[in-house]
């Protein structure tokens, strides 16, 4: 008993000392803060679930490094052959000055931090030119990218279509077979520059796929029986 009261006491002395640096910085990371710190996890005011992951702030801070920990995933293969990048670093970006919409100036390491940025790379030609990672994060570490894999996506996609690699006509299961039996297996590549739009329902019996397109809108209806 006296063994669990000096532990309770010291994790209430580590949570009221990582609520102070929270109220302090408004911009700390997940450790300063005790998010997600230690076994077994906090008491809810620093513990992360589904309920708060997302867009709760700032749970986020430590879930967008750990999204395995919290929702299903799967593997992505690697190219059987990895392309080497090599690294060529411009010390020069250090020292570039942001302007705040307000007029105000901020040096990149103040930028980064107020931006809860966890990780900036920047790559020229084939070469790493600069890279950063805060908030606990590194070169190897699985982040959630949301919609940022969209731009990734499109590029990859036209540059294949220039390429001659594939048509914007072809079906995405030609080249995506896990989505067989989805909402999206009658939808067309249809790589085009353009904002998209998306309303798909989960575990439902049908579900719509609607593509808007600049100065046109595409329907794609496709219904199955949920599995």
């Amino acid at each position: 008993m006296l063994l669990f009261s000096a532990i309770t006491a010291g994790f209430g002395a580590t949570i009221a000392a990582s609520s102070a640096v929270a109220a302090e910085n408004e911009f700390a990371t997940h450790a300063e803060q005790g998010i997600m710190q230690g076994f077994p996890p906090p008491p809810e005011e620093k513990r992360v679930d589904r309920s708060n992951a997302l867009l709760g702030v700032p749970y986020n801070r430590w879930s967008y490094q750990n999204m395995r920990s919290l929702y299903p995933t799967a593997n992505i293969p690697t190219a059987n052959q990895p392309v080497t990048i090599n690294r060529k670093i411009d010390g020069g970006i250090d020292t570039l000055k942001v302007k705040r919409e307000n007029g105000e100036v901020a040096d990149m390491p103040t930028w980064l931090r107020e931006s809860y940025t966890d990780s900036l790379v920047v790559i020229q030609g084939d070469k790493i030119v600069w890279e950063r990672y805060l908030n606990g994060m590194n070169a190897n570490s699985a982040h959630q990218m949301m919609s940022v894999t969209k731009s990734f996506a499109g590029l990859f996609g036209l540059m294949a279509v220039s390429d001659g690699l594939l048509s914007e006509d072809d079906p995405v299961t030609k080249y995506v077979h896990e989505i067989y039996n989805h909402a999206l297996t009658a939808a067309g590549v249809c790589i085009t520059p353009c904002r998209r739009t998306a309303r798909l329902p989960d575990r439902v019996q049908g579900a719509a796929f609607r593509l808007q397109l600049d100065g046109c809108l595409q329907g794609i209806d496709h219904h199955q029986q949920a599995r």
